[in-house]
């Protein structure tokens, strides 16, 4: 993986770049990245945030290793705590933890976290909202982009995949975060397959969706 281009991938470099110039930063968006193993999808991420780098109100999330989370606990935590750290102000750390404490209750089964997510009833499901729009107005403040890099999630647990898009689709979909989600499709396919979702759950979840040549 490398920051420069020899692929003559640079109409695709551009074209992800101005998007992610131009949407609109009060709305969550997604990006999609697809490809095969080494066909040169962190290249490509490379070179998107080399096109970035002076851009003073785009800030880039690029060191969070969705992998390395071994419990759907801990991914959901470290996602959380990467936003707000990125972003730039100063939040209160106490705050943080009770927002995650609060979410991690009502979207998990808090007595065995291996289970994944459980069903929300109305009642939680708008706490989850209020929860939100704290958030969101917190980082309102920060008057910047926040692009979010998860790349090679296929290298993740089949339970683990399916919790990162489940919450970057709805618990995580902040306001002023751009994600750049990176996978292979096949593999994606067959996870999604096997926890019996359609192949159109993945077009619910991205907004534009690239596929490396």
């Amino acid at each position: 993986a490398v920051d420069y281009d020899l692929l003559n991938r640079g109409e695709l470099i551009r074209t992800i770049s101005d998007i992610i110039r131009t949407c609109e930063p009060r709305r969550k968006y997604v990006i999609g990245l697809s490809g095969a193993w080494g066909q040169g999808k962190t290249t490509v991420i490379n070179n998107v945030k080399k096109e970035l780098e002076q851009e003073k109100d785009i800030v880039v999330i690029d060191s969070f290793d969705p992998w390395n989370y071994e419990t759907k606990e801990a991914l959901f935590s470290g996602m959380l705590d990467a936003i707000f750290r990125y972003a730039g102000i100063d939040y209160n750390v106490s705050r943080i933890r009770s927002w995650k404490k609060q979410l991690g209750e009502l979207i998990f089964d808090i007595n065995d976290y291996t289970k994944g997510l459980k069903m929300l009833l109305n009642r939680e499901q708008e706490t989850v909202w209020e929860i939100k729009a704290l958030m969101n107005d917190f980082l309102g403040r920060c008057r910047r982009k926040i692009v979010f890099v998860l790349d090679n999630i296929e290298r993740m647990d089949d339970p683990n995949i399916l919790l990162l898009f489940k919450l970057v689709a709805d618990v995580l979909d902040l306001d002023h975060v751009i994600y750049v989600l990176s996978y292979d499709a096949e593999r994606i396919g067959k996870v999604l397959e096997e926890a019996g979702l359609k192949d159109s759950y993945l077009k619910k979840v991205i907004q534009m969706e690239f596929y490396v040549p």
